[in-house]
């Protein structure tokens, strides 16, 4: 955990998955233990793209004068 906080600087971290019941020491303040079902939503949240962007392209007319 202690590489997370350097590596990420995460304002809170939610912790899930299966082994996260076998954590057995004191988290810090802002460390969260969540369902896996919460975990999946936070990740599906998180990797959610908001289409505020658009691409557009020209293709030049191929024909020879």
């Amino acid at each position: 955990i202690e590489i997370y906080k350097t590596v990420f600087n995460y304002d809170t971290l939610y912790i899930g998955g299966g082994n996260s019941k076998h954590i057995n020491f004191e988290l810090d303040h802002n460390i969260k233990l969540v369902t896996n079902k919460d975990g999946i939503k936070g990740g599906a949240k998180l990797w959610e793209v908001e289409e505020k962007y658009h691409v557009y392209t020209n293709r030049p007319d191929n024909k020879q004068k």
